[in-house]
């Protein structure tokens, strides 16, 4: 069996895992704290800005997937609309599935899982959640969320992929269309 491609594993070199023990130790397991404010604060300072604000685009591995160009030919799948008025953001894999599209997010995320590699469908709404069902939502008479759920999948965004491994999945997706 081929090596397993995750969804996006761990990445930790250098001085990281000294900084995630730093924060265990300092109880700051949450997406602020003094790290995050020390690298703002260098960045203030290189760049003589008054203010910065530290942002994670998850990933780095999946340009050549999302770049649009390796499903293109591929009519039901639709990827993220780039906007004329900025540079595109290609750091999410995930795309959806046109409604007439006989191959379905479940599919293409099975004929991954056969191959070991690591997919999920779209994040799941808030409100279709069990723990959310009984509080109020409003759809605005269309719910938007829950038909890119029922449509759309995550492919592996793992920073550790090469490009044999981005192969990997783009093939096993056009399999999913073109058997």
């Amino acid at each position: 069996m081929e090596r397993r491609i995750f969804l996006s594993s761990p990445a930790m070199c250098g001085k990281e895992k000294e900084f995630i023990n730093q924060a265990f130790e300092d109880n700051w397991i949450a997406p602020l704290g003094p790290n995050v404010d020390a690298l703002e604060n260098e960045i203030c300072e290189y760049v003589g800005a008054e203010y910065a604000v530290a942002m994670n685009t998850g990933t780095a591995a999946m340009d050549k997937i999302t770049d649009k160009k390796e499903f293109s030919d591929i009519d039901e799948i639709e990827m993220a609309p780039i906007c004329g008025y900025g540079k595109p953001n290609y750091w999410l894999s995930c795309f959806t599935l046109k409604n007439k599209s006989k191959v379905r997010p479940g599919d293409i995320i099975a004929a991954l899982d056969n191959e070991n590699i690591e997919s999920r469908p779209i994040w799941k709404p808030m409100h279709l959640q069990p723990l959310y069902k009984n509080c109020g939502y409003f759809a605005h008479g269309y719910d938007v969320s829950a038909d890119i759920f029922d449509r759309g999948l995550c492919l592996p965004s793992d920073v550790n992929m090469n490009n044999c491994d981005i192969e990997r999945v783009i093939s096993v997706v056009r399999r999913c269309f073109y058997f």
